[in-house]
């Protein structure tokens, strides 16, 4: 009898609102566990050859969105990355579908004001953010990640006390 292949190692995917801390802890989680680490923002922007707020104000977000999603169609077929998308990426349609079956999504939970308050004045530079009113902003973002998180493995708080 021939011996099975073994199972891809699923990715880690941390999720949550823009200044949660996905890339700051996807970092040093990598680190630990000997994993490569990508940062959807970072490499949609080096792909790209612009900062993610530029793209955002040429193409559009549904654009940016777009990109996402096809980022994330060719890292279902890798495995063991740890990942760390932006803070729209929960809502877009069919992305957390495309990894649900490899990977462990982990959802950094925090508050809009929190958030807020990590990112300090880089806040207005993220596009999701970028209103008159950045609380309300951060609020919309946290109801988009409302929702089913059933099929999350674990809701973290991602405070700093």
């Amino acid at each position: 009898m021939a011996d099975a292949a073994p199972s891809p190692v699923p990715h880690l995917v941390l999720v949550g609102l823009p200044g949660s801390g996905k890339s700051t802890v996807g970092r040093l989680v990598a680190d630990w566990l000997a994993r490569p680490f990508l940062d959807f923002d970072l490499e949609i922007q080096r792909r790209e050859g612009a900062p993610v707020a530029q793209l955002f104000a040429q193409h559009g977000e549904p654009w940016f969105r777009d990109r996402e999603r096809a980022l994330t169609v060719e890292l279902a077929s890798r495995s063991g990355l740890v990942l760390a998308p932006g803070g729209g990426w929960m809502a877009n349609p069919g992305c957390h579908a495309a990894l649900r079956e490899r990977a462990v999504i982990v959802y950094l939970r925090v508050e809009p004001e929190e958030a807020l308050a990590r990112m300090g004045a880089e806040a207005t530079s993220r596009p999701l953010l970028r209103h008159a009113d950045p609380r309300a902003a951060a609020a919309f973002c946290a109801s988009r990640l409302a929702g089913d998180w059933g099929h999350v493995l674990g809701t973290l708080p991602a405070g700093t006390d």
